[in-house]
């Protein structure tokens, strides 16, 4: 098993099938997951754009899957997802729908908070919205965004077992 589908187990997960993929998403209890993919609509990565490059203020977007793509593997501390040393976040902490996501600095503010939902997307507390790709669109170097948590499949995320 490749270190980016090494999945340390939690008490509950739940098994979602979306997009043709099955796999597990997060429960919302602390789950651990380390360097896995999150795979969104039409079965992109989420993915920071700029192959790696990782400097604050980076889009986050869909983007074919790549086994060697650091950018694409995540981890989730309970509250948090990282990859390549930084951390997914709502731009300037906005909360209103259409706000951009891009890669800075961990911080621990509000902009940085995630939780798994049940129906198989992510939400930001803060904002009280969730991972979204605009109007769904599945094309590479999508921005991903906060919208109002729909249960669409413009936000619904698996991470493959």
């Amino acid at each position: 098993m490749t270190r980016a589908r090494k999945v340390l187990l939690a008490a509950t997960t739940l098994t979602v099938v979306a997009f043709g993929l099955a796999g597990t998403i997060w429960p919302a209890s602390a789950a651990t997951v380390v360097g896995n993919t999150i795979i969104g609509p039409g079965g992109k990565c989420v993915d920071i754009s700029g192959d790696d490059t990782g400097v604050n203020g980076t889009a986050a977007q869909l983007w074919d899957c790549q086994a060697t793509a650091a950018d694409q593997h995540w981890t989730w501390s309970g509250t948090a997802l990282t990859t390549i040393g930084r951390c997914l976040d709502v731009t300037s902490g906005g909360t209103a729908n259409g706000t951009k996501l891009q890669l800075w600095d961990c911080n621990n503010t509000g902009a940085q908070q995630w939780a798994a939902q049940a129906d198989g997307s992510i939400k930001n507390p803060q904002s009280g919205r969730c991972i979204d790709s605009p109007s769904g669109a599945t094309a590479n170097g999508t921005r991903l965004q906060i919208w109002d948590c729909n249960a669409t499949n413009a936000q619904r995320v698996t991470v493959p077992a």
